[in-house]
């Protein structure tokens, strides 16, 4: 497994969103892949229409292929954007002409030193970006700056409970943390992770050890700070934004492991979940939320 250091893991960062911008695309338009990029969007363009006051200036941060930048400006909504990848902005801007609107809309940027002046902004947005990325103090410091006294964040999250349902690598990842943090002896908490890999039929036996043995860290050995419904509030908070609104998207009615053997089922129900208004079902079946929050 490869590991980086943080100017290495951004280069990888883009030249890896470079190559996988089409597949992002797809993301939007359900062509072979769940939608996933499209749920987010209308939910999220939904939150941004129930803001009071409206907003007027919007900058999406990790705007990628530009589409909330579109649908905000359809919108008569003054929004721009910038991005890490440059693949992803070719994408934008040939998607900007299409809907016959200025190319110097998105821009080449950096999360950790934002193109925009102090103050200048009611609402940032990013969203697919904060779960690949580390140093979030250094984020929010930044999102602080250029945002308003009474602007807002709209922030896509990783679920971390999700991982619980899984039932995967991820789970004995989880599993591990939460053994640590209780501070099971090391020798017991390796004996009930193998043993809990194998009624999950994990086959890479590896990974499992290389988990409990804390030799892989998400994210190529970056640490990312992770979320849920229940610590959110309190790490937004520490940041210096007060969490208004919450959505969660990305729904999985089934384990991961299930969406081949049951495709079908697996992709009506979770569109069908999507647009519904979720209870405590969300917090296990969901891998992502949306996070409304203002600056305090």
């Amino acid at each position: 497994m490869k590991t980086f250091g943080r100017e290495k893991y951004q280069k990888h960062l883009k030249k890896y969103y470079d190559q996988k911008s089409a597949v992002y695309s797809a993301t939007y338009t359900g062509e072979g892949r769940y939608p996933t990029g499209f749920h987010r969007l209308q939910i999220a363009l939904a939150m941004v229409d129930a803001i009071r006051p409206k907003p007027k200036k919007v900058l999406d941060a990790g705007c990628g292929d530009a589409r909330m930048v579109i649908e905000l400006q359809k919108r008569g909504i003054s929004c721009t954007g910038f991005d890490i990848s440059t693949g992803m902005l070719d994408t934008g801007k040939e998607l900007l002409r299409e809907a016959k609107l200025p190319e110097n809309l998105i821009m080449e940027g950096d999360m950790y030193n934002i193109p925009a002046k102090k103050n200048s902004l009611d609402l940032l947005l990013s969203m697919g970006v904060l779960e690949n990325l580390d140093r979030h103090d250094e984020l929010f410091k930044e999102f602080r700056r250029v945002l308003n006294s009474k602007g807002r964040i709209l922030i896509s999250l990783e679920n971390k409970l999700f991982s619980l349902f899984t039932f995967n690598q991820h789970t004995i990842r989880f599993l591990q943390r939460l053994f640590k943090d209780i501070k099971i002896p090391a020798k017991i908490r390796a004996d009930v992770l193998r043993a809990i890999g194998s009624w999950l039929h994990l086959e890479d036996i590896e990974q499992v050890e290389r988990i409990i043995e804390d030799r892989q860290i998400q994210k190529n050995h970056i640490a990312i700070p992770e979320y849920d419904r229940l610590n959110v509030d309190g790490e937004l908070r520490k940041f210096g934004f007060a969490t208004e609104r919450l959505r969660f998207y990305h729904v999985h009615p089934l384990p991961p492991r299930f969406e081949k053997k049951y495709p079908e089922l697996f992709r009506g129900f979770a569109e069908r979940l999507e647009t519904s208004e979720y209870d405590w079902h969300s917090t296990l079946l969901c891998n992502c939320m949306l996070v409304q929050a203002v600056k305090m």
